[in-house]
């Protein structure tokens, strides 16, 4: 564990007397940077495996250089200037001069379709585009509106007709720093995944950004570290990495390293060994099946160190992984399944559920990491509250200002001082959060009987062999999961594969209600993508897509289910 702060009232960088965050709560960001540029400017700031890092001086002076050239290539306050990168140090330079320049950061996903990203512009209407290493530039170029002007960042050939980074900060020589950009603002625009269409764009302040960062801090315990080494490695346009490391560094006076993509994770983890890890449950479980091939340890063997710990192996396996130094762990986007906690814990190791969303965060924050089936209870200054149709509702210091050119959407989600998150969930005594399900995914089965996939998904996921599932049954007689392979399962024999589905399956349904259990198990031959349409460009599976494509398939399981009967396993 890292050594703690022991100077008594030791506080976040900027808070109290230091002016930079206000009484008021109002945050001066430029001075926040100022002051460490000043106290560290000679200590690591954005460490790039690769291409090159930057330190505290060499960052700031770069973030203030590119405001001021963005005074003089777009002008005025206001613009919305679009960034579309790999995770790397100068997204995150590119980011803060747009913000402190009083400009309107757009983040991209290198994921994202043209069709998605030309939505984008349409409704947004960026004036620059920052362009570094990104795998969908091509198909974006093609989508680019006219008189768009191209600015390529920092260590890439500038393409075809885009100026040179050089050449974007000689513009700005001579001009003035704007100081007046105040902290509400609107500051950036955070694609949502677009599950059911094209993304909105959710508006942010520097001060709602502040808050939500803030409240991570201390939620986390990084405001009592003597040194703070965050690791980036999931994309930057998502709300949470971009709070959680972009934010907390300038609050904190972190070091952030970045991974170089998902060949490289295992070993860019264990050179950064951060104080503060963020992943998404998926990940969380592939570095548990890394971890455990390399110490040769059963899923039963590994349940069994649940209960009978050995902090020697613990102590390896941490190290191996790189996270011997983590403060503190946390599983965002779904629920981590409590099989991985549990696991993990076994390693000496705790992982905590947080709860929220682009619209709001922190919602809630499971900080002990043992409400297994919950997310946790509501983070200090939130507050939660279960409509009468079950739908989650939530406000705090972290709420949006609404959605970018849409007033319809913003009339809906955030009504009399609460979003509506869309996601169905209960509350016990203890104020702890239980999610069901999406108000908007239920289904009706052709009993009659709604299903929300959402949970059963959750505790299907925890069978070994499964990798991504889905639960469909829109006028089913009874629902069907479809799923695609973990890679250890992919090597196995059909036979075997069916037979531990099935086993899993009979199990999961003897604990459903009978108009939920799962009457057939499809399995996909290849993994759900980005690239085949399956899966927004956060990673999320579109339903009705999936249902589409495997339409014939799921047809033919439309049989009743009788009592004590197993399920038909088929391969698409």
């Amino acid at each position: 564990m890292r050594g703690r702060k022991t100077i008594e009232g030791s506080q976040l960088a900027g808070e109290g007397e230091s002016g930079m965050l206000m009484a008021s709560g109002e945050v001066d960001l430029l001075a926040a940077f100022r002051r460490h540029r000043a106290e560290k400017g000679d200590e690591p700031y954005l460490i790039d495996r690769g291409t090159r890092s930057y330190t505290w001086a060499e960052g700031v002076d770069l973030i203030e250089a590119i405001a001021r050239s963005l005074a003089a290539v777009v002008g005025g306050r206001g613009e919305r200037v679009a960034i579309l990168s790999n995770n790397c140090s100068a997204w995150v330079l590119a980011d803060w001069g747009i913000m402190l320049g009083g400009h309107i950061s757009l983040p991209l996903f290198p994921s994202m379709t043209a069709d998605k990203v030309s939505g984008v512009f349409e409704r947004v209407g960026p004036r620059l585009l920052f362009i570094g290493e990104a795998a969908n530039w091509e198909a974006v170029k093609a989508v680019l509106p006219a008189g768009m002007t191209v600015v390529a960042l920092p260590h890439i050939e500038p393409p075809e007709g885009a100026m040179s980074f050089a050449e974007f900060l000689r513009a700005g020589e001579g001009e003035e720093m704007p100081v007046d950009v105040s902290a509400d603002d609107l500051c950036t625009l955070i694609l949502t995944s677009g599950t059911t269409g094209h993304p909105k764009a959710v508006m942010h302040s520097q001060q709602s950004l502040t808050n939500i960062a803030t409240s991570f801090v201390k939620l986390t315990g990084q405001d009592r570290l003597e040194d703070i080494h965050l690791f980036c490695h999931l994309p930057l346009g998502h709300i949470g990495e971009k709070t959680v490391s972009v934010y907390q560094s300038v609050l904190t006076g972190a070091t952030i390293t970045f991974s170089r993509g998902p060949a490289f994770f295992l070993e860019d983890l264990r050179h950064a060994r951060p104080t503060l890890m963020l992943a998404v449950p998926r990940l969380w479980e592939l570095l548990l099946g890394t971890a455990s091939e390399k110490f040769g340890l059963s899923a039963a063997q590994v349940s069994q160190l649940a209960a009978n710990p050995d902090p020697e192996l613990g102590r390896k396996v941490r190290e191996f992984l790189g996270v011997d130094r983590v403060e503190c762990a946390i599983s965002g986007g779904a629920i981590c399944p409590p099989y991985v906690k549990n696991c993990f814990k076994a390693f000496g190791f705790q992982i905590s559920d947080f709860y929220g969303q682009t619209e709001i965060l922190p919602l809630a924050y499971d900080g002990d990491g043992e409400a297994n089936d919950s997310v946790g209870r509501a983070a200090p200054e939130f507050e939660l509250r279960i409509a009468p149709d079950g739908e989650i509702l939530g406000r705090g210091p972290g709420m949006a200002l609404g959605y970018f050119r849409d007033e319809e959407s913003t009339r809906r989600t955030f009504r009399d001082g609460w979003v509506h998150t869309g996601d169905k969930g209960r509350l016990d005594d203890a104020g702890n959060l239980f999610i069901t399900g999406r108000v908007s995914e239920e289904f009706k089965t052709a009993k009659g009987k709604f299903v929300a996939p959402g949970p059963i998904e959750k505790r299907y996921s925890g069978i070994a062999l499964v990798e991504q599932c889905a639960l469909v049954g829109l006028g089913l007689t009874q629902p069907v999961i479809l799923c695609t392979l973990s890679a250890a399962a992919r090597a196995m024999e059909r036979a075997e594969i069916e037979r531990q589905l099935l086993a899993g399956t009979d199990k999961l349904n003897q604990e459903l209600e009978k108009h939920e259990r799962i009457a057939g198990i499809l399995i996909c031959g290849s993994p759900w993508t980005i690239e085949d349409g399956l899966l927004t460009h956060t990673q999320k599976i579109i339903r009705p897509k999936l249902t589409e494509r495997f339409a014939d398939e799921i047809d033919r399981f439309d049989v009743p289910l009788s009592a004590g009967e197993r399920g038909i396993v088929r391969w698409a």
